[in-house]
């Protein structure tokens, strides 16, 4: 005998374990199947409901599924679904275990497991069980099925999240998987499988429309392919602009661009593309297009504000943020995406006033052969630009004019040949600007001149008496050379009016103007007013006279120059055989003598020079050249001045007095000199040895040199010769070694600061604006600094310091007299820009291209990916860092912070745009990014009349109906107090009238309102009468229409109403309640207006009373029988 195997299937028994407890099964109640797992005695509460549809949906053991889901044709077989019913074949896992055939992933479940999850599987179900909806790299993989199968293998056991990778379809997996696929009845209990799906079977997705509408399921492409049809398989295309479309969309500027995909199909990929939205340029295959694009368009106003013109150096999509403000022409520069700084170069014009003057028109300086130069282009400044000689050495250009470019060829060419004439000449050079044109003229008192040889001189009396004429501003004639007395004075002014004068100053008149003008006489000059418009005013000009020559100043005094050469000061030079030069030419006394030939000495300045030739120790055709020496004797030149040659004496030594002029004395007598010669010349300093008389003896002498002090002693040295000009003197200490004076050959001045008392201190000083002196010695470098000294060639140009005007700094280039106009100006730091010679820098700069002190400051903004922009070259630290777009923001010298409207973004417009709105809505939803700088806080908002918005996503739009005018009206217009209401803006049709007085509403339609005038204030109502009567309100009606009937009445016991008013007076007589007074008295309420005064009246004594209480009445005991018997008995009356 064995146990008996008892068992209870709690699926069809009836206990209170099992599905049914004795009221029906519960499964079977809810709608679907019951399954017991194990109907063993032992085994209890383990019975399942389980949904009659697939999807593995069941409840925990011992209770119904809450929710089953509904019918879906695309995964429940039905006749005309697109799951086929049949025999499933399973799909197994590497292990050997059972996929389920029917599994999707959450949203949730994705989130918290760090999957990115999208196709079969995720948002569509898995067909056939095995899909990668995470793409995961090991391949296809799905859920365990809850089955026997699995629950019997210990690997297989299916957890809420249990998975494993699966094996090909057909392939017997490693883990062994049954050897034939599961009949139908072999599946989960009640849950019909499905041998295949329409749709799944060729790789689509299955979408099903209503859960109670057969046959409207759907195949649609699985993207990124398109495609969709009803109850069969699509025919899928590849739109590759479904995935591009944002490239095309945001391509700058966004919205320019669309999308074209000529092939959508899967076997023509790669050629989609960019083509403009209105039209022209169309991309290369999976590129972004080049659209015509003239941001001039956009931006024109920037440059035509300021009177530029707008360029677009690329008008297309592909450049942006290229365009230039540009300056219109004579004007010069231009500006990126910002008005340009313009400028005028007036070398290059052209314009009215500039170099060139118009178009194709010679450049003044270049046709000259000279260089134009513009020291400063700024708009405001014109008429500055001047033309510069290319020779360092010659003068300063004259502004907005070719230049005078100077050259004395008296001073620094051939000219100086007239001074060798005999007697010598002057030299003239009366056009600096031309070569080859110098003469020699006559001088002492002669005239003539020559072009480039000597003159033939002849004697002209205006040498005399020029200053007879010059003094009145005329001019001197000599009208005969050959005959005295033929000089005049002659008018030299156009405006000047007068005869000659023979002799003497002429009579010239000059027009009105001039005269008392003082301007011109202060300036030592000639008034002129053009004669030929006496009634012209303002028309007068300062001219220079006499020998003075310059252009006229226009009312003002004029420029005028004067070599001094040119008049007597040349005679005062030839007379002693030296040149004369004259340094400045605007100044007077500046001439100086010069020694000729080979005479040495100092110049002299406004003096002849003192000169000397000895010609006992010179080198010339008239010198002694050794003559004396070679005869034992000595030579002696008694006068060295130039002018006297041919004079030296050849002298007997000893006591001989012979001398002989010019040649060797024949012979000798004795020289004492011959024995003592030693004695003077060994003295120091040394000296002379003389023997005056050589037939004497012991008159010898030592004489003191030529320069020194004039000390003689007889037979012995003297005492005191060191007292001398050691400038003028030769001694070993002295400028003139002997070999001539040291500054003069250096071209430099000599000065003996302490003559004929300190020795050693002479020193040579530079000559004209040079500075330098060295003592003992000539100057290494005379210096000119062309930036500390005013001079025609120098910064420092008469009172104007052009470089400190332009705001930069002088440099000089080379400190010398020689190296004149290489001068430069520099820009104020950190600008490190340098002039040209002679000229102001140009201290532009663009901070987002030029490098400042070293470095580029607009990399900041490429550094940031941003776009630089220097709106003011002149000014350092004002370039500006801006946003490209579509982002906005900028910021000076220093990246910006960038800025988004979320709503530029093409996807987010889209989105919101899609969204629902109410039935009624002219408009889609809006895209609204209320804080540029935080990013997803872009909404969508509803479009009138509807209201709603939604962060990210499309809202949810409701409507208020009673926004409807229309409503409003209904409500107002009922003839009673009625606002309408909306309770639901997401309902239609639920709008109501509800009475201002409360409680009643009625919808779509006016309400039927009460109003209680006791109890509202208004025009019509009680407001409180009543209670301030001790009333009380009643209104009858309560009608809205029903107005000013409410009633005051009188409060118990008291009696009276009044309708719309108090009630003037409420009566109650007091007396009407018993048991007032007590009996034998009378109770009498007067006035029954008021309360609390009725009265008790005695009814023998009327006038004894009293008020709410019982009366004091008088009594008559006689009335008493009792006591009237008594007094009857007595016979007495009582």
């Amino acid at each position: 005998m064995a146990a008996a195997d008892c068992r209870i299937d709690e699926c069809s028994a009836a206990c209170d374990h099992c599905a049914d407890v004795g009221n029906g099964n519960v499964c079977a109640g809810a709608g679907q199947e019951c399954y017991e797992p194990d109907s063993s005695a032992a085994s209890v509460g383990d019975w399942w409901c389980v949904c009659p549809r697939p999807g593995g949906v069941k409840a925990r053991p011992g209770a119904a599924v809450p929710s089953c889901p509904e019918r879906n044709e695309c995964r429940d077989p039905t006749a005309q679904g697109a799951a086929q019913e049949g025999t499933h074949v399973p799909r197994y896992t590497k292990s050997g275990c059972l996929c389920a055939n029917d599994w999707r992933l959450s949203a949730e479940y994705c989130s918290t497991h760090g999957l990115t999850c999208s196709g079969p599987g995720f948002d569509a179900p898995c067909p056939r069980g095995c899909c990668n909806p995470d793409a995961d790299a090991g391949g296809d993989w799905c859920i365990l099925k809850d089955h026997p199968f699995n629950a019997a293998k210990a690997k297989c056991s299916s957890t809420a999240e249990a998975w494993e990778y699966c094996v090909p379809l057909g392939v017997t997996p490693a883990g062994g998987g049954p050897p034939r696929p599961f009949p139908r009845n072999e599946t989960f209990p009640g849950v019909p499988d499905s041998a295949s799906n329409v749709c799944a079977d060729v790789g689509q997705s299955c979408e099903d429309g209503a859960a109670d509408v057969d046959g409207d399921w759907r195949c649609v492409c699985v993207a990124p392919l398109v495609g969709d049809a009803g109850r069969a398989p699509a025919t899928c295309g590849l739109d590759e602009c479904v995935q591009h479309n944002d490239t095309c969309a945001l391509a700058e500027p966004a919205g320019s661009q669309r999308c074209v995909d000529p092939t959508p199909s899967p076997q023509a990929t790669g050629d989609w593309r960019c083509e403009c939205a209105a039209g022209g340029e169309t991309a290369d295959q999976a590129a972004v297009a080049a659209c015509p694009l003239d941001e001039c368009d956009q931006h024109k106003a920037t440059c035509e504000g300021m009177q530029q013109t707008c360029a677009d150096r690329n008008a297309t999509t592909a450049s942006l943020q290229d365009w230039y403000c540009e300056c219109v022409l004579p004007m010069r520069g231009s500006g990126r995406m910002v008005a340009a700084v313009c400028e005028l170069d007036e070398c290059e014009g052209p314009c009215d006033g500039c170099a060139v003057v118009g178009a194709g028109a010679p450049n003044v300086c270049r046709a000259a052969g000279q260089t134009c130069l513009d020291p400063e282009r700024s708009m405001g400044s014109r008429g500055d630009w001047k033309c510069l000689c290319d020779d360092p050495s010659l003068t300063e250009a004259v502004a907005a004019a070719a230049a005078a470019c100077l050259l004395d060829e008296c001073v620094d060419g051939d000219g100086l040949m007239c001074y060798g004439a005999a007697p010598p000449q002057e030299c003239m050079d009366a056009d600096h600007t031309a070569l080859n044109n110098w003469e020699c003229v006559c001088t002492n008192g002669t005239v003539g001149h020559a072009a480039q040889q000597h003159a033939v001189c002849q004697e002209d009396e205006c040498d005399a008496h020029r200053a007879t004429c010059t003094t009145e501003g005329q001019k001197c004639l000599d009208t005969d050379l050959t005959a005295p007395g033929t000089w005049y004075c002659q008018c030299v002014l156009p405006d000047e009016h007068g005869g000659d004068a023979l002799m003497a100053a002429a009579a010239c008149n000059r027009t009105r103007e001039c005269v008392n003008n003082t301007v011109c006489a202060a300036a030592r000059q000639v008034c002129h007013d053009d004669a030929t418009a006496p009634d012209v005013l303002n028309n007068w000009e300062c001219h220079c006279i006499g020998d003075y020559t310059g252009a006229p100043g226009m009312q003002g005094p004029a420029t005028c120059t004067l070599d001094e050469c040119t008049l007597t000061a040349a005679a005062v030079c030839a007379e002693h055989a030296q040149a004369c030069v004259d340094v400045d030419l605007e100044a007077d006394g500046t001439w100086a003598c010069r020694c000729a030939g080979n005479a040495t000495g100092a110049p002299g300045v406004a003096s002849v020079a003192n000169c000397t030739l000895d010609e006992c120790t010179a080198v010339c055709a008239t010198c002694a050249d050794g003559v004396c020496a070679a005869a034992l004797q000595d030579c002696v030149d008694p006068d060295t001045a130039p002018f006297e040659v041919g004079d030296w004496e050849c002298r007997c030594r000893g006591a001989s007095p012979n001398v002989a002029t010019a040649k060797a004395v024949p012979s000798c007598l004795d020289n004492e000199c011959l024995l003592h010669n030693a004695t003077c010349t060994g003295a120091a300093p040394p000296q002379d040895c003389v023997d005056p008389d050589p037939s004497a003896a012991g008159d010898w002498e030592c004489r003191c040199k030529p320069g020194m002090a004039a000390v003689i002693a007889v037979a012995s040295a003297a005492v005191g010769c060191d007292a001398f000009d050691e400038c003028a003197a030769q001694c070993a200490h002295c400028a003139d070694a002997g070999a001539g004076n040291v500054c003069d050959a250096a071209w430099q001045d000599c000065r003996d600061a302490a003559p004929f008392d300190v020795h050693h201190n002479w020193e040579c000083i530079c000559r004209g604006r040079a500075s330098g002196a060295q003592v003992g010695a000539p100057v290494a470098v005379c210096v000119l600094d062309e930036c500390t000294t005013v001079c025609d060639s120098c910064a420092l140009h008469g009172a104007k310091d052009i470089c400190a005007a332009a705001g930069q700094t002088c440099v000089e280039g080379e400190r010398t007299p020689y190296a004149l106009g290489d001068w430069r100006c520099v820009c104020a730091a950190p600008l490190d820009f340098v002039s040209s010679q002679a000229s102001t820098a140009a201290c532009a700069v663009d901070e987002c291209v030029d490098v400042v002190g070293g470095a580029n400051p607009g990399v900041v903004c490429t550094d940031a990916g941003q776009i630089c922009a220097d709106p003011d070259r002149a000014t350092l630290g004002d370039y500006e860092c801006a946003c490209p777009a579509p982002r906005e923001g900028r910021a000076v010298a220093a990246a910006a912070a960038c800025t988004l409207d979320e709503c530029n973004v093409a996807a987010n417009v889209r989105l919101c745009e899609g969204g629902a709105t109410t039935p009624g809505a002219a408009d889609p939803q809006a895209c609204h990014d209320p804080n540029h700088t935080v990013a997803g806080d872009w909404r969508c908002r509803c479009p009138p009349p509807s209201h709603g918005s939604e962060r990210g996503a499309a809202a949810a739009c409701g409507v208020d109906e009673c926004e409807d005018a229309a409503h409003r009206q209904t409500c107002a217009g009922a003839g009673s107090a009625q606002r309408c209401e909306d309770g639901d803006h997401f309902a239609v049709g639920d709008w109501a009238c509800v009475c201002q007085s409360g409680g009643a509403r009625q919808t779509a339609a006016p309400a039927t309102c009460e109003r209680d005038e006791c109890a509202v204030d208004c025009s019509t109502c009680e407001n409180g009468a009543c209670a301030a009567a001790a009333q009380e309100c009643h209104d009858p009606a309560r009608l809205v229409n029903e107005t000013n009937d409410w009633v005051c009445t009188c409060k118990a016991p008291a009696q009276g109403a009044a309708v719309g008013a108090a009630v003037d007076a409420c009566l109650y007589d007091e007396c009407a309640e018993a048991g007032k007074c007590p009996d034998g008295q009378r109770c009498d309420d007067a006035q029954q207006g008021s309360l609390g005064n009725w009265e008790c009246v005695c009814p023998l004594a009327p006038l004894v009373r009293a008020v709410a209480a019982a009366a004091a009445c008088p009594v008559d005991e006689c009335a008493d029988a009792a006591n009237a018997l008594v007094c009857q008995r007595a016979g007495q009356q009582c």
